[in-house]
């Protein structure tokens, strides 16, 4: 039985009892009956569509992911090569530029905006301290789509080598970096667009040294400091501005001096 066969003849008879324009006392009697049938069909129809679309949804990405190519060691130009490793280890901090080809279809379209988006609100209630979790190397790190979305472009600003700071992440992010990445041409096979991908330490590393651009110029406020020394440095201004500290605050500022 559908909705229409619980309301049509209820709603017939209240029109027909009620004024022209359907105000009238019979239309307002059968509402306050039909209300919570209606909003109990609407959600039924709604649970059954989730309960019924989610499998198939994960059936699907599953089989995109397992006819996904990937490349073990993919080949790094050595000029290029050596252009990135020329402009690496001046100062404390390192760049990283990045633009890599997104898988086309609709799902992993759909998928990976969303991916990118969730990431993106989760990142704002965790690194609210100035902090990515427990990595305290990261300045800067900015992703876009460009080109219609058809590719993905990466930068960021980080504490020392490139090879230590994509080792943090491998170690300790794994999952977010293969939800970032995992729907780009080449990217190591994933499982579920959060499993895998990234834990593959030597392929993930050999496929983001492909992927970077030679980055002419880049930007750093304070290109002498670490994170560590910005936020010592950052606190240390802060009492000297506070007109009184307790004993503890007085403590924890003379152990930054």
């Amino acid at each position: 039985m559908s909705v229409i066969d619980v309301l049509g003849e209820p709603l017939l008879q209240a029109f027909r009892g009620g004024s022209s324009e359907g105000s009238g006392p019979g239309f307002s009697r059968v509402f306050a009956q039909l209300w919570w049938p209606t909003v109990r069909a609407v959600f039924v129809g709604l649970y059954s569509a989730v309960a019924f679309s989610l499998p198939a949804l994960a059936v699907w990405l599953r089989w995109l992911e397992r006819r996904d190519s990937h490349h073990d060691n993919p080949p790094v130009d050595p000029r290029e090569l050596r252009k990135m490793t020329r402009r690496e280890d001046w100062i404390p901090q390192n760049h990283m530029g990045s633009v890599v080809v997104v898988k086309p279809g609709v799902l992993r379209s759909a998928l990976f905006r969303a991916g990118h988006l969730g990431l993106g609100l989760v990142l704002r209630v965790v690194a609210t301290d100035g902090y990515l979790g427990s990595m305290r190397t990261v300045h800067f790190a900015h992703w876009a789509f460009v080109n219609n979305g058809s590719r993905l472009m990466f930068f960021s600003n980080f504490d020392h080598s490139w090879d230590s700071y994509l080792d943090d992440f491998i170690e300790k992010a794994h999952g977010g970096l293969t939800l970032a990445w995992g729907s780009c041409i080449g990217f190591p096979p994933t499982r579920f667009l959060v499993l895998d991908g990234a834990s593959h330490g030597r392929q993930f590393k050999a496929w983001a040294r492909n992927s970077m651009a030679v980055s002419r110029f880049w930007f750093s406020a304070y290109e002498e400091y670490t994170v560590n020394q910005i936020e010592r440095n950052a606190r240390i201004a802060d009492g000297l501005r506070k007109t009184t500290l307790t004993t503890s605050e007085a403590d924890a500022w003379a152990r930054d001096l």
